[in-house]
């Protein structure tokens, strides 16, 4: 419809149209977690989402949809105004009146569904008048006829148009609240500044317990660490991550030696400070790329990303050493404890091992630690 109003001629403008937020999809499918705190920073701070986007990922939707569509091999027609549909001044002058269109289109889109509609009217109305001398008639048209459209398609599909509706009957609507107002035009200013930074507050309170119940959800509360949970997820990754660059990936199985004894002789407050204290240890002498969890009771599991089996040996040496040298204090008593280490990697193998694969052969290899006579290190048999 823009691009009609626009005198845009592109055949492939509605194509672009419906791709060109496919990047937002494949960011939020990859990276779940890291895209809601995108949202998040977006609804408190009121950033755009691809500025959003370049903080959290170095990168935004466009360039990722840019990136797929062209390894699709789709013409530079639909790739290229989808790349720098929020930036259309960079396009190619073929491309730059498509892009553009994209970009409005967008826009208009936000004043049904986003926040701030208000401001985006502004924005819209004189954007269009700039590029394409449309009147302010024509261009309230537009909007309201792209809200009528949208509610037509939605309820085709049996979608609950919400509260999509024109805008100007949006508009008509505030104006008669505001007539019926009897507020000064000072006392309104400042009520609605009020507003807005209770809103701000209300926001910044709601993105931090987001993040706290993220956080909690994949850490374990004894010892601080990542959690089983969090463990399975991260090493799928890692191991999908290290197929697609041919990386090899380790992993470590830990456990204390003897922990039984620790409890019965000293009590079970004395064996919940000698986790957290074998914790630190690990997290301090690991890398800062390396991740360390809580497997479950007193066993560990390490991932070592991009680490062959060579690397992974000294780095378990170095945890078994760090773990045998200290001197845990707690409730009055020292305690010293070891640890037995299995280890696995992906390049102990011609074959391409799955998540479960890589943890059996770890077990298997700390089963043999152990069977060896405990506070070593055994390779897993592959």
């Amino acid at each position: 419809m823009l691009g009609k109003a626009a005198g845009c001629r592109d055949q492939d403008l509605f194509v672009s149209g419906l791709l060109q937020d496919i990047g937002v999809l494949i960011l939020f499918l990859s990276h779940p977690e890291g895209y809601t705190t995108v949202l998040d920073e977006k609804r408190v701070s009121g950033t755009s989402t691809f500025l959003a986007e370049k903080e959290q990922f170095a990168c935004d939707h466009m360039e990722v949809g840019h990136y797929l569509l062209s390894s699709w091999n789709l013409p530079d027609s639909i790739a290229q105004p989808i790349h720098y549909h929020h930036s259309a001044d960079e396009a190619d002058g073929e491309y730059q009146r498509s892009a553009r269109v994209l970009d409005y289109a967008d826009k208009i889109s936000a004043m049904y569904h986003g926040l701030r509609s208000n401001e985006k009217s502004l924005v819209v109305h004189k954007g269009l008048a700039r590029h394409w001398k449309l009147s302010g008639e024509v261009i309230s048209e537009l909007i309201d006829s792209v809200g009528e459209k949208t509610r037509e398609i939605l309820k085709v599909f049996s979608i609950d148009p919400g509260k999509i509706r024109p805008s100007s009957q949006i508009m008509q609507e505030a104006n008669e609240e505001l007539g019926e107002l009897n507020f000064s035009y000072e006392q309104m200013v400042l009520e609605l500044k009020q507003a807005k930074q209770n809103a701000e507050q209300l926001a910044l309170e709601l993105q931090k317990a987001n993040n706290s119940l993220r956080e909690l959800a994949y850490r374990d509360s004894l010892t601080g660490l990542y959690n089983h949970r969090y463990f399975q997820k991260l090493l799928e990754a890692e191991l999908a991550r290290a197929g697609r660059y041919d990386n090899p990936v380790s992993l470590l199985m830990v456990d204390i030696d003897f922990f039984k004894k620790v409890n019965d002789l000293y009590g079970h407050l004395v064996g919940d400070d000698v986790l957290a204290e074998v914790s630190s240890v690990l997290v301090r002498l690991v890398r800062s790329c390396d991740v360390v969890a809580r497997y479950g009771g007193e066993e560990f599991a390490v991932v070592l990303p991009e680490t062959g089996t060579g690397g992974a040996k000294v780095l378990a040496q170095r945890l078994r050493r760090g773990v045998e040298q200290k001197k845990i204090e707690s409730n009055g008593q020292v305690v010293s404890v070891t640890i037995s280490v299995g280890l696995a990697s992906t390049d102990m193998s011609e074959h391409v091992l799955s998540r479960v694969a890589l943890i059996e052969c770890c077990d298997q290899a700390l089963y043999m630690a152990k069977h060896n006579g405990r506070n070593r290190v055994e390779l897993a048999v592959i």
